[in-house]
């Protein structure tokens, strides 16, 4: 099985079969603000802080399946469907 750019495999047999770890992995950038609508622009500072004004962050996500290798295609998954999932997020 060939390795992908973000995955990894590694694998063992078990009754003959070979069983594969797959992983991929995805990041990307969300921005957000603290504010409660019941306070004002000032108790808001004061309560969140810099959390008040728009900020972002930066998140990873890995994904790792495991399965059994099928014989037919020499894959556990097709790797460009769980990359499309994690697009979904």
């Amino acid at each position: 099985m060939a390795s992908l750019p973000g995955s990894q495999s590694g694998g063992g047999t078990a009754r003959g079969r070979r069983t594969v770890y797959a992983t991929r992995r995805v990041s990307f950038c969300a921005a957000h603000y603290l504010r409660s609508p019941q306070l004002s622009d000032e108790e808001n500072k004061a309560l969140f802080g810099k959390c008040f004004n728009t900020h972002g962050h930066n998140y990873v996500v890995k994904a790792t399946v495991k399965g059994e290798v099928d014989p037919r295609t020499g894959m556990v998954l097709n790797i460009t469907e769980l990359a499309q999932a994690l697009e979904v997020m």
